[in-house]
């Protein structure tokens, strides 16, 4: 899965914006991506039995200031990963696809020190299907 998240990572630099894993740094520039997912779902596609076909939701956070800029932000987001294919070695990876989506909404554990106002954030949740080749 690690090859997988730092695919996506690579389809989302010239967005030219922080993306993290997992979790964000406690400072952070908005808008930022946090995208996140289990260790990686694998089945077996084949009569072998052989689990090697990852299937997996990967869900794909978008922090902004506010949660107009959160909107602005999702658009681009996806116009960076919606309908393309990751590049890992050895792998066929499918386009990715919007499965599901979240609502926008304000993250009331942060507060912005400047504005003492609290980021806004909406999820993505893209299928992520890739099998050997």
């Amino acid at each position: 899965m690690a090859e997988h998240v730092a695919a996506v990572k690579e389809l989302l630099k010239p967005y030219g914006r922080p993306v993290h894993f997992g979790e964000a740094p406690g400072e952070t520039n908005y808008p930022y991506v946090l995208l996140w997912a289990s260790p990686g779902l694998l089945r077996a596609a084949e009569l072998d039995g052989v689990q090697d076909d990852l299937d997996e939701l990967l869900g794909v956070t978008t922090v902004a200031a506010t949660s107009d800029a959160v909107l602005v932000a999702i658009g681009r987001v996806r116009g960076y990963l919606l309908g393309k294919s990751p590049q890992v070695e050895g792998r066929f990876v499918q386009a990715l696809r919007l499965e599901g989506s979240q609502r926008v909404q304000p993250d009331l554990d942060v507060t912005i020190g400047q504005t003492n106002r609290h980021p806004s954030f909406g999820v993505d949740m893209l299928r992520l299907i890739s099998e050997p080749v």
